[in-house]
């Protein structure tokens, strides 16, 4: 666990560091606006990979009643 745990300790230090850089450049609103839109990119990619809206209502190799 030792190479794992190092970058999993990097990844966790650097997220809070980043947001913390981007909120002193550019101020609290836009920083929450940015991290909004991120989430809200990573919902739209989820989704459309997941199936969601398409009409598909499968669940592995069972088809879900609507």
């Amino acid at each position: 666990m030792g190479l794992l745990g190092s970058i999993m300790d990097i990844g966790h230090t650097t997220g809070p560091l980043a947001s913390g850089v981007n909120t002193l450049q550019f101020g609290y609103p836009r920083a929450f606006a940015g991290a909004s839109l991120v989430l809200i990119a990573i919902a739209l990619i989820f989704l459309s990979g997941v199936g969601i809206g398409k009409g598909n209502k499968t669940c592995g190799n069972r088809k879900i009643p609507a």
